[in-house]
């Protein structure tokens, strides 16, 4: 087998992992979060826009104090139908308070479902390559 085949089949494959990887981590953070956090009722302050992305930014009690932080998701309407004013429920890391994830959150769901699916399908490609380059 040709030096550049073996490089494209690493390339593909490594970059699969490196996906599947991210996607896991990610899955797994949001489910600690959900299963060990805090549960709290957060109000929505203030909605950063950027283009048609909206990032939502909340306040809540912590035995800390108030807590004002960003959504680490941001997202079109279809992922954040809210307005300012807006009581939401959401998650907190004890330990890292800033660190929270909505109730519902659609977001994390679709994105790390995404990067699980970019890499499993690269690890497939990285697979059948040898056949398709001749």
């Amino acid at each position: 087998m040709e030096l550049y085949k073996i490089v494209v089949i690493a390339a593909g494959f490594l970059s699969g992992v490196t996906f599947l990887t991210v996607s896991i981590i990610g899955f797994m953070r949001d489910n600690y979060i959900k299963t060990k956090g805090i549960q709290t009722q957060a109000e929505i302050v203030e909605i950063k826009r950027n283009g048609g992305n909206r990032k939502p930014v909340i306040e809540y009690q912590t035995p800390g104090g108030m807590m004002r932080a960003k959504s680490f998701y941001s997202g079109s309407g279809i992922f954040f139908n809210c307005n300012v004013g807006d009581k939401v429920n959401i998650f907190y890391d004890e330990k890292k308070p800033k660190s929270f994830r909505f109730e519902n959150n659609k977001t994390g769901v679709f994105l790390w479902g995404l990067f699980f699916f970019i890499g499993i399908m690269e690890i497939i490609t990285s697979c059948f390559i040898p056949f398709l380059l001749k």
